[in-house]
Parts: C-alpha cells; structure tokens; sequence
C-alpha cells in the first residue's frame, strides 16, 4: 500500500511475521500480528473514507462517521517480499465483513450459516477492559466473492485464513491485530541466499477490504487504516539479506521464516 498521507503513517510496531511448514506444500502455516495507529482515525463506516462528522459520510453505504468495525469493513492480509515495484506477493487474501457479503451478513448468528458453516464469520465480544473484540473465525476455507449473490453460499478460496482478531485502545488510539493462515500454499517462498532471507520482506494488515470488494488497497494506505510492517537492513545473509528475519531449514529444506 502507498504511504498515508498524513503522520503518523501507521507506527506499526511490536509486529511479528511467522511462516511454517515451507517445507511441504499446502501446510504453509503465517501468523502476522503487532499494532498500528491509524493515521485518520474517523472514518465513514463503510468505505473508510476520512471525515470528522456524519454529514461528510454521503451515498450508497458510506455509513457514518466514526472509528473503523472490521466486521463491517472486513480485512486485508498481505506478504510481500523485495522492493516495489520489483517486489513479488507471497500472500494476499481479502476477509469481507458483513457489508461485501451477499445478504449482508456475514456473522455466526446470522440465519443462513455463512459460506455453509455455522462456524465461519465474525462475532464482537467485550473483552476484559470493557473494550470492543473483533473476532473472525473460518472453517469451511472459504469467502463470500464479489460475483457471489446467494447469502450463505460462498466461492472465493480462503486461502487458510482460520483467525482474525483485533482491538482498540482508545488511550493510544492503537490496533492490536493477529491473522492466523493454517494449511495453506503460499504464492511464493521467501527467498534465502546463504542462510539470508532477503529483503525487504513487508507485512500488511489493512482494515478495509481490497480489490475487488473496494477501489482498491491504495485506499488502505493513503488513508491510513493499515499497517504496514517492513522488515529490512543488512543481515548476516550478506547483500540484500534482512537483519530482521531469520531462515531455518529441515533436512536441508527450508521450513520457517519469521521476522520481528
């Protein structure tokens, strides 16, 4: 995603990449998780566009003014690695929230089990400091499309998302998130040079689904609802390898990445 346009820029921090199991394909497992501050706080519900009043949030599910519901906006997960625009996708998948599902809804107490499983969806519960919890959870492995019409019925590929989870803290003004893929096959395997995972290897975790549920993940980032972990500096891998990220292998294989 683009840079917001405004500071603070996300100040992503506490983030944490994980991949496991690169060494057999479709158990490629990923855990992304950290923090962020949003750069725009308010935002029109539905399309995260910025604003400071309800009146600014105008036509068809612009919603009202206020912090950002992931079960409304839904969530984008990506892994990239290199720089733009040379830099490849080695994990992308859009989570829809209740608004881009076919119905509506796309929750587990909503009357037609989404995607088939009355497993699959988001539910909010209050957490221990009374704050709000966004929770997602998937078992069925897949997502309402954007051509999917029927509510229930789903035809767009999980790709092993199992977990979201996200909260606020309104004395920060801070996202805490965590997405979990399991048994999935990612899009391409990091690449180590001499025990170097080379870089930059980037993180996004974007509040606002993108392409082709919205105008696109730019959005995301020019208005700040996202984070955008980046993982570089010289490492021990020598030229091009990332400090912050270390490689293991099994039996000679590549089995794990994970970057802090």
């Amino acid at each position: 995603t683009v840079p917001a346009a405004s500071p603070p820029d996300q100040n992503p921090s506490k983030s944490r990449l994980t991949l496991n199991g690169l060494d057999n394909v479709g158990d490629h497992d990923v855990i992304v998780k950290g923090r962020f501050n949003p750069a725009r706080p308010l935002v029109c519900e539905d399309n995260l566009t910025p604003c400071l009043i309800d009146a600014q949030c105008t036509g068809i599910g612009a919603g009202t003014c206020g912090l950002p519901t992931p079960s409304r906006s839904g969530v984008h997960v990506k892994i990239t690695q290199g720089s733009p625009p040379l830099s490849g996708t080695v994990y992308n998948q859009n989570v829809p929230g209740d608004n881009h599902a076919p119905g509506g809804e796309y929750f587990k107490s909503s009357p037609t089990p989404a995607c088939g499983s009355s497993q699959d969806g988001w539910k909010v519960v209050q957490g221990s400091n009374g704050r709000a919890v966004y929770i997602y959870k998937n078992k069925s492995g897949l997502v309402p499309a954007s051509t999917d019409s029927i509510d229930g019925v789903c035809t767009a590929s999980a790709n092993g998302i199992s977990l979201l989870r996200l909260s606020f803290n309104p004395a920060t003004g801070e996202w805490k998130y965590l997405a979990r893929v399991k048994n999935s096959t990612l899009a391409a395997l990091p690449v180590v040079i001499g025990g170097g995972v080379q870089g930059p290897m980037q993180a996004q975790f974007a509040l606002g689904v993108a392409t082709p549920y919205e105008a696109g993940e730019g959005l995301q980032g020019e208005n700040g609802q996202c984070a955008d972990a980046q993982y570089r500096g010289a490492g021990p891998g020598g030229v091009g390898s990332v400090a912050g990220c270390k490689a293991t292998e099994k039996s000679g294989t590549l089995f794990r990445v994970s970057c802090k």
